[in-house]
Formats: structure tokens, C-alpha cells, sequence
């Protein structure tokens, strides 16, 4: 069953990159053989030699514009930029907003592929249990998933009271050493 061009253009617009690439493509084309024809039509009838070089001019500029949201959507994949409309101050309210989080810092969110976004980020959290960080963690992980479309997300719990490079921090210590 063929569907309307408006239907198909919708279709493409929601898909991966390989696909609207392709699609970008074959629309100037289509578009070049109507120019090309209309430009040939305008030589013959009006002899007006400079229909040809206009009609390439306007084919170019029709592949440039095609093509423009796909090379910048390549762009932003290889060069790892932030995606989009991705609202970096509502991503930090929203793990903020996680009970369990005091605070989060080193945020970094990129795009891996189209219509893939990868998360990084240090959360701030009360001295607790193992199970109860875990806890944390997983909410943070599911409010940005659900929240942002984020869905490949790498956070490093850190804990109040302990320094940045302590792997063995016990959070208060007693007069005795630990090493």
C-alpha cells in the first residue's frame, strides 16, 4: 500500500540517521528531474542559454537545503555535542529533585548515535548504607530516563563528609588510622 508524501515524510522524520540520509537523496533528485525539465522547456521555447546553469544553481541549493538537518545531526554525533533542545538546568533540577541527592556536579550529556543520549554525573549523597546509595542511584538513573530520554547513564555516587579521592572513606574516623 503506497502512502501520501506527507505520510512517508513523517515516518522518515521520526527515523534513524542511514534512513533520513537516503530520503534526503532521492527527494532532490525527484526535485532535479522536474528543474531540470522545466529548465530544459524554458531553453527550447525561449532560447535563453542561461536556464541551464540556473536550473544546476537551484538543483544545488535544493540538496544543500535537504540535507542540512542531517549533516548537522552527523556533526553532533561524531563530535559528541549535547542534543538538541536538551535542557541542561531542568536535567540538574530533576537530579536534584531525587530524594537521597544533596547535590550533582559534572554533567556531561551527549549524543552516541541518533536518537541515543549518554549521560555522565557525580551525585552528592547523605552518609547511608550500600543499599540505600544503590536506591539513589537507581532513581536517579529511571527520573532521567523517563524525564529527558536519556537511556545510557553512568553515575558516581560520592558521599558527604568524605573527600573526592578517599576510597575508603568511613565518614567520621576515630583516632586510630586506617590503611
Amino acid at each position: 500500500m503506497r502512502h501520501p508524501p506527507f505520510v512517508v515524510r513523517e515516518r522518515i522524520g521520526r527515523a534513524n540517521g542511514r534512513l533520513r540520509g537516503g530520503y534526503a537523496r532521492a527527494q532532490p533528485r525527484q526535485q532535479a528531474r522536474f528543474t531540470s525539465a522545466a529548465g530544459d522547456q524554458v531553453e527550447r521555447m525561449h532560447g535563453v542559454s542561461l536556464a541551464d546553469p540556473i536550473v544546476s544553481l537551484l538543483i544545488a541549493v535544493l540538496i544543500l537545503y535537504s540535507s542540512y538537518g542531517v549533516l548537522r545531526e552527523s556533526a553532533t554525533v561524531l563530535l559528541e555535542g549535547t542534543p538538541a533542545g536538551m535542557d541542561m538546568p531542568a536535567v540538574i533540577a530533576a537530579i536534584k529533585g531525587v530524594g537521597g541527592v544533596l547535590d550533582v556536579h559534572d554533567l556531561h550529556v551527549w549524543m552516541v548515535g541518533p536518537g541515543v543520549v549518554a549521560c555522565s554525573c557525580h551525585i552528592l549523597v547523605a552518609e547511608q548504607s550500600v543499599r540505600e546509595g544503590q536506591q539513589v542511584l537507581r532513581a536517579v538513573v529511571h527520573d532521567i530516563e523517563h524525564r529527558f530520554n536519556i537511556t545510557h547513564t553512568t553515575v558516581q555516587v560520592e558521599v558527604e563528609g568524605c573527600d573526592a579521592n578517599d576510597m575508603y572513606c568511613m565518614g567520621q574516623r576515630s583516632g586510630s588510622a586506617v590503611h
